[in-house]
């Protein structure tokens, strides 16, 4: 008799929730804008406790930016023209391992010319030309990270990797990808999971 009345209850608990439309919410999936939080599972030293932004996420490749590691240097090893003006102090940002290009990030309301939005308020530009013009102005009207490099995934790795618990994923915003203390970001959205 005990068992039934407890198979009862636990048939009763189901019933009030299907009817109270109660569901359980699925985890967010890997997007364009999305964020890539590696769990303590990433053993991958060049990734651990890295929190990347989505740039691409297509059926064939997956690519971002690590947002939370500074490289060491200043800008203006990207850009040596700009070592005298202001711009050219800031740090260059670690965008990943695969050593391809230079890339953008902007903090604005509005899109800057030829720049892709990526999330709402961020936008990125991969013309080394558009990068030189707007730090060259200083950032007057835009928050800008330049990022060496970028992380790169093929077809099904990524999911694989999301799959394995290495990656939650959790939505961007301007206030987590230009944090003014990015050595923190990754202790505060792993700690949110």
């Amino acid at each position: 008799m005990l068992w039934g009345m407890r198979g009862c209850r636990l048939l009763a608990v189901v019933a009030a929730l299907a009817v109270a439309g109660c569901r359980v919410a699925a985890a967010p999936r890997p997007a364009r804008g999305m964020l890539l939080v590696a769990t303590d599972r990433t053993r991958d030293t060049g990734f651990e406790q890295t929190v990347i932004l989505l740039l691409v996420h297509e059926p064939t490749r997956s690519i971002g930016l690590v947002i939370n590691r500074r490289l060491g240097e200043p800008v203006s090893t990207a850009f040596p023209d700009l070592r005298r003006a202001p711009a050219g102090g800031e740090p260059l940002w670690a965008g990943g391992p695969v050593a391809i290009g230079i890339n953008a990030l902007i903090r604005a309301k509005q899109p800057a010319a030829d720049a892709s939005p990526v999330a709402p308020g961020i936008f990125l530009i991969s013309e080394r030309a558009r990068m030189r013009e707007l730090l060259a102005r200083g950032g007057k009207t835009e928050e800008i990270r330049v990022y060496a490099g970028m992380c790169s995934w093929g077809p099904g790795q990524l999911g694989d990797e999301i799959e394995r618990g290495l990656w939650t994923v959790t939505a961007a915003s301007p206030g987590v990808v230009f944090d003014p203390r990015p050595e923190a970001v990754w202790e505060r959205l792993a700690a949110r999971k």
